[in-house]
């Protein structure tokens, strides 16, 4: 899944951690499970679904947000048991929102004729699931599979802008791509889904993928079901996804849309009406008014980040046993992490210890890792003195990391992440 749009490349989230040995499926909408033997050559990303629940034959880590599966460093073929959830959803999906959790995403300096085309392929609609819809239509209608030895490549703006105002020819790479780049012009939250066309194969049959089978597709996020892909190629160049509930339903609402000059208008929210003698509201009264608001919610927006900061160190504090010395490595990992340091996914305390150079503090890492062992490996747990010594290298860490420069203190205190 490539979610990070600039205008020249798409890259994907990097917000991977363990898997664990099941997890729920990320919607409201009543789900169904299925599962498949998988056997994967080398490589790192581990073929996957967009909801998986569990992984057996392997240990990778995940991307809650996409569902992408990870193993680093691995090498040759692996054979894993993959099981995932699948939406069932009802045929009200046409009149479906779209995701208000998701945003619409960047997508970089949009070259000219861009967004007044993605007002065209839109038809003009407010942002829904049947916006998305139409512009899929438009695409199939408007836009030609290129077929041949010399194929296009690249999906940054100069391959895109090509084929959407000069050549419309192109692969799927360059389908899913710009319609992902108008639908986020449009207001749709979109994002870009590598893998492989659907199997002809009956389902519950061996299936062998090949690298000719790969297929871009977009995906666009509906309120109550997830992410839902879509076809803009209009299946001259395979289907994307494996056929499912959710390929049916949206066959069919698709199957049912008007063409475009038909589309019913939606319904606009009811107007407020002046009152009966005639009078507006004072607009100055009205300016000052959100002149507040903006700056309540700014001084909440500044205050918000250290407020949690402070809540998660206490709540981590009343933590016991091993727990309380999990908790003090928690801080502490966060602490660094605020003040600059990279601190990747499965660090330990002593892989941080080793990448820093202010004594103290490397000390006190190599204390709080021995305090780990013994609290987690060595079967005797830890009591309310090992919980409270590492709370003291904790602090021993907090004083250092308070003699750096002003400038440095000030963005760990409103550090986000």
């Amino acid at each position: 899944m490539l979610n990070q749009f600039n205008g020249v490349t798409w890259e994907p989230d990097d917000n991977y951690r363990r898997l664990g040995s099941r997890i729920g499926p990320s919607t409201s909408a009543p789900v169904r499970e299925y599962s498949a033997k998988i056997q994967a050559p080398d490589g790192q990303w581990l073929p996957s679904q967009p909801m998986p629940a569990s992984v057996t034959g392997a240990a990778p880590l995940i991307d809650p947000a996409t569902g992408a599966l990870l193993v680093r460093d691995r090498k040759g073929a692996l054979e894993y048991d993959l099981s995932w959830w699948e939406p069932q959803v009802d045929d009200n999906l046409p009149n479906a929102a779209l995701s208000s959790a998701e945003t619409p995403g960047g997508v970089g300096e949009v070259p000219p004729g861009i967004a007044d085309l993605a007002r065209r392929a839109t038809a003009g609609e407010r942002p829904s699931f049947r916006t998305a819809l139409v512009l899929e239509q438009y695409f199939s209608r408007n836009y030609n599979v290129a077929t041949g030895a010399e194929l296009p490549t690249g999906s940054g703006w100069p391959q895109l802008r090509e084929f959407l105002l000069e050549s419309k020819r192109g692969t799927s790479e360059q389908f899913a791509a710009s319609y992902v780049a108008l639908a986020r012009i449009a207001g749709i939250p979109a994002r870009l889904a590598v893998g492989y066309r659907a199997p002809q194969t009956p389902i519950g049959a061996e299936t062998v993928v090949h690298n000719r089978d790969i297929l871009a597709w977009p995906e666009v996020a509906v309120a109550g079901i997830g992410w839902v892909p879509l076809d803009p190629v209009g299946g001259a160049a395979g289907a994307g996804p494996a056929p499912s509930r959710l390929a049916e339903i949206t066959a069919k609402a698709r199957a049912e849309l008007p063409p475009p000059n038909q589309l019913p208008e939606q319904p606009l929210p009811p107007q407020e009406r002046d009152d009966e003698s005639g009078g507006n509201l004072d607009i100055w009264f009205i300016a000052l008014v959100a002149l507040v608001a903006l700056v309540a919610l700014l001084v909440l927006a500044v205050l918000a980040v250290p407020i949690v900061k402070a809540v998660r160190t206490l709540r981590r504090k009343r933590q016991t046993g091993t727990s309380g010395v999990v908790a003090a490595w928690w801080e502490a990992r966060d602490l660094m992490r605020a003040y600059g340091t990279r601190v990747t996914p499965g660090m330990t305390a002593r892989d941080l210890a080793r990448i820093t150079s202010d004594a103290p503090i490397v000390d006190s890492l190599t204390g709080l890792a021995t305090q780990m062992d013994v609290a987690m490996w060595s079967g005797m747990g830890a009591n309310d003195s090992a919980v409270a010594e590492a709370w003291a290298s904790v602090r021993r860490i907090r004083k250092t990391l308070a003699g750096r420069p002003w400038g440095a203190r000030f963005r760990a205190v409103f550090a986000i992440r």
